[in-house]
């Protein structure tokens, strides 16, 4: 009898005083978590949080924040208090902005904010200078501020699914890119500034509304992949002149077979040393001119091709040949490459 009362005691006591892990705004409980992996790491990810519990501002000492998956319509100046983040994990949120503070976050290398609400980048982002990781994909920007051509260790740079009619200027000052997605915009044309960006490796524009190429891209020696389906590609840039012998190409030159016909399929899928009786009339040949490098270029322009870029909703409908260079994404600290909308390993 005695021993059924005492548990009755218990079960009272539960239904007074609500636990721990029921208490989201607990400062005690947010600790807890961040101790956890014996780091200065706290998830607070599918919380349905709306707003930012505020102890979470005197958590100085963090270096990776996770806060996606919520729905967090804005950020507090308090974020700028954080300064040792490392990581700051915001996607799939309802955030129309980020706050100012920002840029206060010097020692941040690694941001994700995709699949938001943001229709503009505040200038101060520019100050965060350590960046090597950013994605802003998802989104409802027309531009980026000037000041992001600060950013010259960014590395990965997310642009797609966004209402970019022209390449902003900053990213031609990101020298350090190997990595740029700017699919699913409305780019009519990509300057010739592109060459700036001799590291970069990927580079993907697929979804666009692009009528031709710059010449400036010939300049990209270490490019392994491009792709550029579902634009209106009806030609490809003319080849450098050559100074060198024949059987030398001039550093930046591509040997191009022009499309004989850009209303049929024109998907071609060569690598640096074309194989002979392969060129037909329905694919576009390109040849880098260093061997060691594996090329692929997308040029799907039919109009009996459906018009289904891949979807940022759908993580795993990356096509296949993007798939296989997401091992570029592995360094990424702590965040998944898909939840950033990059390319996730197949």
């Amino acid at each position: 009898m005695g021993g059924r009362v005492c548990r009755e005691k218990v079960k009272e006591e539960k239904r007074r005083s609500p636990g721990r892990e029921d208490s989201l705004s607990s400062a005690d409980k947010i600790q807890r978590f961040s101790k956890q992996s014996g780091h200065n790491v706290l998830s607070l990810a599918r919380r349905g949080l709306k707003d930012a519990p505020g102890e979470l501002w005197e958590l100085q000492e963090l270096e990776k924040l996770n806060l996606s998956l919520n729905n967090l319509k804005a950020l507090p100046p308090q974020l700028g208090l954080l300064s040792n983040l490392l990581v700051l994990n915001l996607w799939g949120n309802q955030l129309s902005s980020l706050p100012a503070e920002i840029g206060q976050l010097r020692r941040l290398r690694v941001l994700f904010v995709y699949r938001n609400r943001l229709t503009e980048v505040p200038e101060e982002l520019g100050a965060c200078t350590q960046l090597e990781v950013l994605s802003l994909a998802n989104n409802q920007l027309s531009s980026l501020p000037a000041s992001l051509s600060n950013l010259t260790r960014l590395r990965k740079l997310n642009l797609s699914h966004n209402l970019m009619a022209h390449l902003p200027g900053c990213i031609y000052s990101m020298k350090a890119l190997v990595f740029l997605d700017l699919s699913c915009n409305r780019l009519e044309n990509v300057a010739e500034n592109i060459q700036a960006l001799l590291e970069l490796k990927i580079l993907i524009m697929e979804g666009n509304q692009l009528q031709c190429l710059p010449r400036g891209l010939c300049f990209l020696i270490r490019l392994e992949l491009l792709n550029l389906d579902f634009n209106h590609i009806r030609d490809l840039p003319e080849p450098l002149p050559s100074t060198n012998s024949p059987s030398e190409p001039h550093p930046g030159t591509w040997t191009l077979d022009r499309f004989k016909d850009p209303c049929k399929e024109s998907v071609a899928r060569e690598t640096a040393v074309p194989e002979p009786d392969r060129t037909s009339s329905s694919s576009s040949k390109i040849t880098p001119f260093t061997s060691e490098n594996s090329f692929v270029l997308h040029t799907s322009n039919s109009p009996s091709f459906p018009h289904h870029p891949r979807s940022a909703d759908d993580p795993g409908s990356h096509r296949q040949d993007q798939n296989h260079t997401a091992a570029n994404f592995r360094d990424a600290p702590s965040v998944p490459p898909a939840e950033a909308g990059l390319p996730s390993s197949g």
